[in-house]
């Protein structure tokens, strides 16, 4: 049976092997196909790939082939471009040459331009010497009237003494009337050449003189035109400078003005100053109260120290000094702190008066419980005093008598010690709530002072406030206006310094105006003068010459 069944498994599993081996097969001829399919896959792609690029090549080149007219059109436009850009290349070029020949010329122009520069240099050299000559002729033909008026006094002369001479020897007349005819024609010859050379003189020296005075009037004139001209510049300046002076005058009333309110300033803050010294004063002086109450206050505490009492009277002496103690301490801190802080020492002195106010309030409870204290010493003394009663009563055992008046005094004693006691502790008592009141006023006395300085305090403490920005926003201003003050006098000064040179300058100006109008005037006077010494001498001497023509035409006939 196991073999029978082996058989068919084995057979099963073998038909199985032989499909594996199969779909082996199988597939490995799949996988060849694959391979193949994928290298023609490829070898396709690549002809694809190299299809495209011949398409995209031909229709590269059918483009070209559509776009040869359009760039030949182009080729065209970019041609005439050329030869555009060309013809204004020559233009330039063409315009280059005119601009260097037209500079060539405007050299040529400038040298010639200083070469008769240089030419009217030399003539105006030759102009003044051409005066100077002038003046040297002027002077010459001067020297020569001078000289011919010399020779003509001195040919008057000779004729006179000829004319004597011939007076002299009036028998020899006739042999000598050809003599005389010589004579007199030689005579008037030399009349006429001296009236000739006199007329010329005469002509040569109107004509330079009229050549001095034209060129003196238009030298004159230049000058006063030039003088005019810095007369003009000269008094725009100074209405400039009034203008700033003004200005200036002005900017200074402003500044007048400012330190009128710095002034003012000044003034509120030494008032401000002396209401602070008051306000200090004023806190002395509530030092002093203070110490003053201190003061007091020691003096209670020896007053209670000096009160003899017990143990419960001494601990609750203890505890009102301490309260006193803590009181005058906490009014010191009040003030203190009032002095050095404000408001938050006002809260601070309202949570202490609280504190005093329990405090006050705590020592009332101690007195109450002394006073319950003291009831209940009094009713134990009733209890012993009834114990003693007692004991008086039960039947004498010890001595009779004497432990009765023994008892008596005792408690005679014990009742006068108490009796004392409870007058000092009454009286102590009586103290304690006078002293309270005291206190209590002083407190509520405090606390309406206290209200009282801390709102005058934040009314000064604004006041300051406000004056102290106002200090530093005019001291801010106050250096800034001094800045502008400081550059202003600069300024004042400088301008000032430029208004007395302009005035020196133009007071030089004017001195040398009247310098030259009074040099024109006295050559004016002097040319004057010697035109009419000149027209007096020609005068003169034509009236000599006429009146000798006329002496020799009387001896003559």
């Amino acid at each position: 049976m196991s073999f029978s069944s082996s058989t068919p498994v084995d057979q099963e599993i073998k038909r199985l092997r032989e499909k594996l081996n199969k779909l082996r097969q199988q597939n490995a001829c799949l996988v060849s196909q694959n391979h193949s399919l994928m290298t023609k896959i490829e070898s396709v792609h690549f002809e694809l790939t190299q299809s495209r690029a011949k398409v995209s090549v031909l229709e590269s080149a059918q483009q070209q082939a559509a776009n040869v007219p359009i760039l030949e059109e182009q080729i065209i436009n970019l041609e005439a471009e050329v030869s555009a850009q060309d013809k204004v290349l020559r233009e330039a070029e063409d315009k280059l040459e005119q601009s260097q020949k037209m500079v060539t010329e405007k050299e040529q122009s400038l040298q010639k331009s200083q070469e008769e520069c240089i030419k009217l240099k030399v003539d105006l050299l030759e102009q003044s010497k051409q005066g100077k000559r002038a003046e040297r002729q002027r002077n010459e033909a001067l020297y020569n009237a001078e000289e011919l008026s010399k020779a003509f006094q001195h040919y008057k002369e000779k004729v006179a003494e000829k004319l004597e001479k011939k007076l002299s020897y009036p028998k020899k007349e006739k042999s000598g009337d050809k003599e005389q005819n010589v004579e007199k024609n030689g005579v008037q010859a030399e009349e006429a050449i001296l009236e000739k050379n006199l007329i010329n003189c005469e002509k040569e020296n109107k004509r330079l003189q009229e050549k001095q005075l034209q060129e003196e009037n238009n030298n004159g004139k230049e000058k006063l035109r030039i003088m005019a001209v810095k007369n003009s510049e000269v008094m725009a300046q100074l209405t400039e400078s009034r203008q700033s002076i003004l200005k200036l005058e002005s900017e200074l009333e402003d500044k007048d003005e400012i330190l009128r309110e710095k002034f003012s300033l000044m003034n509120e803050n030494r008032e401000l100053k002396v209401r602070i010294v008051t306000q200090n004063e004023r806190l002395d002086l509530c030092q002093q109260e203070i110490e003053s109450s201190r003061v007091e206050l020691r003096s209670l505490e020896k007053i209670m120290s000096q009160l003899p009492l017990k143990r419960e009277m001494f601990g609750f002496k203890s505890s009102l000094s301490k309260h006193q103690m803590s009181i005058s301490s906490n009014k010191e801190d009040s003030y203190i702190g009032c002095c050095e802080t404000n408001k938050m020492v006002i809260s601070e002195l309202r949570i202490k008066l609280a504190m005093k106010e329990a405090e006050i309030q705590k020592l009332q409870a101690n007195l109450t419980a002394n006073q319950l204290s003291h009831n209940l010493i009094a009713s134990n003394d009733n209890q012993e005093s009834g114990k003693l009663n007692s004991l008086e009563t039960e039947p004498v055992k010890l001595g009779g008598n004497q432990v009765e008046s023994i008892k008596v005094q005792n408690q005679h004693t014990v009742n006068k010690q108490y009796e004392r006691e409870r007058q000092r502790l009454a009286s102590g008592i009586e103290e304690l709530r006078d002293k309270l009141m005291q206190i209590e006023a002083e407190n509520s006395d405090l606390k309406v002072n206290m209200a009282h300085r801390t709102s005058q305090f934040q009314l000064i403490q604004e006041e300051l406030l406000e004056k102290a920005s106002n200090s530093s926003k005019l001291e801010s201003e106050m250096t800034k206006k001094c800045s502008q003050l400081l550059t202003l006098e600069k300024q004042l000064e400088e301008k000032i310094v430029a208004y007395s040179s302009i005035a020196a300058k133009n007071a030089e100006l004017e001195q040398e105006l009247m310098e030259k109008n009074e040099k024109i005037r006295s050559l004016e006077t002097n040319i004057n003068t010697e035109h009419e010494k000149i027209c007096l001498a020609f005068e003169k001497a034509k009236k000599t010459h006429l009146d000798q023509h006329k002496e020799m035409e009387k001896q003559i006939e």
